[in-house]
């Protein structure tokens, strides 16, 4: 695994606990640098056995507490990290692990290696390589970060991240404007909204706002569209619709 910078302060880190000590745990960080756990960061109260709590060769997700680079020191609680970080984490732990097996895969299949300095970089742009290969799934050109110059490779490596790499769900949205003088307006207003495709959020009348997760963001947007002018035909015998423009 390439070297990678060390962590800062309060990063979430993914870690495999090497070493076990009475007071101390060991652990090798996902970037192979070395972290110390003290045993008043392990769990709070009292700790009677270190190995209640971890074992040789366990993942664990940690957060870092402080680092001395000069030093190589980089010191790391386990206690301190909340459920969803750790769930955010092994997220990403998993989501890089299926980039790194695609990446394997295409030199195998191509003969074409990534250099480490450009991995570098990508996780300095991109934050990921993961997040290349999903990005790249609307549009391909983002994989010429990797600097595979044959247009054959690329296919292929193309071809292996659609087959593991899902497209980022975006959401998007429309706002409307409802008005109703009826006296029953705001129960008509809201069997109108009553929508199966979407989901709507009061925000102040008369504003109300239309919001949809896909991973096709124009499909995305052409549904809104549609469910749209549905309330704009729907209410037109009991107020005035407006679509306001982005």
């Amino acid at each position: 695994m390439k070297e990678r910078k060390f962590p800062k302060e309060d990063d979430i880190v993914f870690c495999t606990v090497s070493r076990i000590f009475p007071t101390t745990i060991f652990c090798t960080l996902w970037g192979g640098q070395e972290g110390v756990i003290p045993i008043s960061e392990i769990a709070p109260g009292r700790i009677r056995n270190v190995r209640d709590y971890v074992k040789e060769g366990k993942k664990v997700v940690c957060k870092v507490l402080h680092v001395d680079e000069s030093k190589g020191h980089v010191t790391l609680s386990l206690r301190r990290v909340t459920s969803k970080e750790r769930k955010d984490m092994l997220e990403s732990f998993k989501k890089e692990n299926n980039a790194q097996a695609i990446l394997k895969n295409f030199s195998s299949k191509t003969g074409v290696k990534i250099d480490d300095h450009i991995l570098g970089s990508i996780e300095e742009k991109h934050g990921s390589l993961f997040n290349l290969f999903q990005i790249s799934l609307e549009d391909k050109n983002n994989l010429a970060d990797l600097s595979v110059k044959d247009p054959a490779s690329l296919e292929v490596l193309y071809g292996l991240i659609k087959e593991r790499v899902k497209p980022k769900k975006v959401r998007v949205f429309l706002e409307l404007e409802i008005k109703s003088s009826l006296p029953d307006g705001v129960e008509k207003i809201k069997e109108v909204l009553n929508l199966k495709r979407v989901s709507v959020k009061y925000i102040s009348a008369p504003l109300y706002r239309m919001e949809i997760e896909s991973e096709n963001a124009k499909e995305a947007e052409k549904i809104l569209l549609q469910e749209a002018e549905k309330i704009v035909k729907s209410f037109k015998n009991f107020g005035e619709v407006k679509i306001r423009p982005k």
